[in-house]
């Protein structure tokens, strides 16, 4: 007979990622008895990927040729589908005339992420048992070999995480007729072997991977020759020899005699093979638990999904910075993933940790955010951690406020300072004290989240070094805030932002951590080891939270509310001491009355410069008639703000300045009067102004008039004529008295006086006064007694007044 060319595929799919070159092998078997002559021709559309050898030869009758089909250049393709052909020429025609056939082959590239797996196995002759596939590394194929009897040999399995090449046009043929319109799943095998079809084999397919599942009793098994194409039609094995392990995730073909490529096919109204929802991550664990600090952390989990995982990132944030670093994590198993933090990220910081898991369909699953306690040993927290207040030290004989800035195993104070500072507590070495109310405290113990008064006079920029500890999650603390002024701190070693409403809250502001000696404006984040006080304005118990997580600082929200009108900022700066941070103003939102944008001057220390804004209504209203900012209403335009400056251990000048915000009234003026020396200064202009004559025994004081000129010319006037304007002493009144008189004198400047009672022999009897006193009028009642407490017979007496400025005296009369 004539030659007789017979192949089993007339089309052929083929799977490769990027990259990855590839070859298989196909014969052409010759049916017939004459040679068979053949050339053989490739159109890949002029890409260059695809080739054959030999692409020309001679088959012997009834002789078979093995040809060896390339694929190649994959790198350069790209991903999708690549379509081909072969044209096979042969002399089998009649009076052995050339015919040409085509075969056509469809190469799906997928992302050079995608892995196919492939392995081999030799399978025992007789019953050897279930064999389970793996590739060379030892990853699950998810196919599983039961022979019941054979010969043995080997078993070649590839495992495609991918449907199959398919069109409309592709047959399914279902023995049973269940399904009417077949889908395929979204992977699919080739298994190849030399085992005779003597050999009866089960065998069984994990369905790993495959995406969309809704009825998995309704799957059916698929196969047809390896490396057919959508041209080839798809045998379903049938339900009697189809067995569904639901618990497993398998599906087994029972009973089969031969090896092919194999894959997942459906009715479409059974199951969709379209993956719709994310992985599912599970047992989040990490080791050592708890970590230490400098030592690796070991992060595990388990993740499962409807198809393949895409990748598995561990984001984890050191406490501080601003942003998480990814790790990715590795296959250690079935569905099992792990990733190393390395110890030199497992630091006084503490971590916060979460893993993002994405599938091949793009789907994105979080595991929850964890956050370990870090424990540490003796000497490794100190005040010189990155970002602290006291980097430099806490200095020598000033007051500070601290706090600590971790959870420690012992919270002595003797324990936490005493290496450093010579031993225990004293007033004349180091105290630690707590200001709660109207009394100062020493505490012996600290706690976090707490603010203390810190003053030592041992050693200049002390560094103090704590014993051993752990840091705090970052889950966040929440701070309880009583009525009035609180000290808290932040418990974490890095600065964090600090959530609170500022309709109720006033702060945080600390003290002599802004490169002076006072307090600092509102603060936007807590410093580790600092203390800051914060006001509630409540007479009910109010929260914070510190989140070291979240970095929205709720702060901006009073800036929103301030945004229009105009602001004066009013600073009183001395060599050491200095108060910057004092508002006055109209903004929108704001009151005439007391309200959110009217915040309490902080408590003052033993030394101090410190100017406030003077409410004594207020005062009459429960609250304190000390303010550090008066801000009013845009309703009204004109107003009077009493300013007073306070100081006490400054020795030098007082600098006052002032900076002007916002939208200030073009048409409008803006004066301060100085009440001691009648000066006044346009604050729409720019200058410091120098205070040099000022008592620590009384406030120097200023008005500052804004709003219309006419108004603002008026009110200074009316306040310059309660002014006196020359020194007076005036006859005491009633005169002749018993057993009280009232003595009046006025003061048109601060300056020393003295106010004494003399007998007719000019010996002294009673000094009633001696020192600084300020400008204006004064009264002072004497009741007719001496220095030492005892009355005065009757009789005459002189009361002398006296300043560097004016001498004056009068005679008085006691009548028993």
């Amino acid at each position: 007979t004539y030659p007789s060319p017979s192949y089993s595929l007339n089309s052929m799919g083929l799977v490769t990622t990027l990259g990855t070159d590839f070859s298989i092998e196909q014969k052409i078997v010759n049916d017939g008895d004459y040679t068979m002559e053949f050339d053989l021709s490739v159109d890949d559309n002029a890409s260059s990927w695809l080739s054959v050898s030999p692409d020309s030869g001679e088959v012997s009758g009834h002789d078979t040729l093995t040809m060896v089909i390339s694929v190649t250049n994959t790198e350069a393709m790209g991903e999708g589908v690549q379509s081909g052909k072969f044209f096979l020429t042969t002399n089998s025609g009649k009076n052995l005339q050339n015919i040409t056939e085509s075969i056509e082959v469809d190469l799906n590239v997928l992302p050079s992420e995608v892995q196919i797996l492939s392995g081999t196995a030799a399978i025992p002759e007789g019953d050897p048992g279930p064999v389970t596939m793996l590739d060379n590394n030892g990853n699950p194929l998810h196919v599983s070999l039961d022979f019941s009897s054979g010969n043995g040999g080997t078993v070649a399995v590839t495992y495609y995480p991918t449907a199959p090449q398919y069109d409309t046009a592709t047959k399914v043929i279902d023995p049973d007729s269940l399904i009417g319109r077949p889908i395929f799943g979204n992977i699919h095998w080739e298994v190849e072997s030399e085992l005779t079809k003597d050999d009866t084999v089960d065998i069984s397919f994990g369905l790993y991977g495959l995406t969309g599942v809704q009825s998995l009793d309704k799957l059916r098994l698929g196969r047809r020759t390896a490396y057919s194409g959508k041209r080839v039609d798809w045998d379903l094995v049938p339900v009697s020899q189809t067995q569904v392990d639901e618990n497993n995730r398998t599906i087994t073909a029972l009973n089969q005699t031969e090896f092919s490529q194999w894959t997942v096919i459906s009715d479409s109204s059974e199951n969709t093979f379209i993956d719709n929802t994310p992985p599912t991550v599970s047992n989040l664990i990490f080791v050592p638990d708890p970590p230490q600090m400098g030592n690796d952390l070991t992060v595990t989990l388990s993740i499962s999904d409807e198809s393949s995982i895409d990748n598995v990132v561990l984001n984890y944030l050191i406490g501080g910075e601003p942003q998480m670093l990814p790790i990715a994590m590795s296959s250690v198993g079935s569905n099992n993933y792990e990733a190393k933090v390395e110890g030199m990220d497992i630091t006084l910081r503490g971590i916060a940790f979460y893993v993002a898991v994405t599938d091949l369909p793009g789907y994105v699953a979080f595991s929850d955010t964890l956050s370990p306690a870090i424990q540490f040993q003796e000497d490794q927290l100190s005040t010189t951690v990155k970002g602290s207040a006291f980097k430099n030290g806490i200095p020598k004989s000033k007051w500070r406020l601290i706090s600590m800035p971790a959870e420690l195993d012992d919270y002595s104070v003797a324990t936490i300072f005493g290496d450093e500072l010579n031993g225990k507590p004293s007033k004349k070495k180091w105290r630690i004290m707590d200001h709660s109310g109207l009394d100062w405290v020493d505490v012996s113990s600290l706690e976090t989240g707490v603010g203390y008064w810190f003053y030592q006079q041992v050693k200049k920029d002390v560094r103090i070094s704590t014993g051993s500890g752990r840091t705090l999650d970052f889950s966040g603390t929440v701070i309880e805030l009583k009525s009035g002024w609180n000290t808290i701190g932040s418990p974490y070693p890095f600065p964090v932002n600090i959530e609170k409403d500022p309709n109720f809250l006033y702060g945080p502001i600390s003290y002599g951590i802004g490169g002076y000696e006072g307090w600092t404006d509102e603060e936007t984040q807590l410093k580790p080891w600092a203390g800051y006080g914060i006001y509630n304005r409540t007479s009910f118990t109010q929260t914070v939270t510190i989140k070291p997580i979240q970095t929205a600082v709720q702060l901006a929200r009073e800036k929103e509310d301030s945004d229009e009108g105009w602001q004066m900022r009013l600073m009183a700066r001395g060599a050491t001491y200095a108060d910057p941070g004092n508002m006055i103003g109209r903004v929108k939102g704001a009151q005439e009355e007391l309200d959110k944008f009217d915040n309490p001057e902080p408590p003052i220390m033993p030394e101090y410069v410190s100017m406030t804004m003077v409410r004594p209504d207020w005062r009459e209203e429960g609250f304190t008639n000390l303010f550090t900012s008066d801000m009013r209403s845009l309703e009204q335009r004109d107003g009077i703000w009493d300013v007073e400056l306070r100081v006490k251990g400054e020795k030098g000048p007082i600098t006052f300045s002032y900076d002007l915000e916002g939208n200030f009234p073009t048409e409008d003026a803006m004066v301060m009067l100085d009440m001691s020396t009648r000066e006044h200064y346009n604050l729409l202009d720019d200058q410091n102004i120098e205070i040099t004559e000022y008592s620590e025994d009384f406030p120097y004081r200023f008005k500052i008039f804004a709003g219309s000129p006419e108004f603002v010319s008026s009110a200074m006037a009316d306040a310059l004529s309660l002014l006196p304007n020359e020194f007076t002493l005036r006859q005491n009144y009633p005169n002749p008295f018993n057993p009280s008189t009232t003595i009046e004198f006025t003061l048109p400047q601060p300056t020393e006086i003295s106010l004494v009672i003399y007998n007719l022999m000019g010996q002294e009897v009673r000094t009633l006064k001696r020192g600084m006193a300020d400008t204006g009028h004064h009264s002072i009642l004497w009741h007719g007694k001496d220095n030492r407490g005892q009355l005065v017979s009757s009789g005459v007496y002189l009361v002398r007044f006296y300043s560097p400025e004016f001498t004056a005296s009068h005679k008085m009369v006691l009548m028993k």
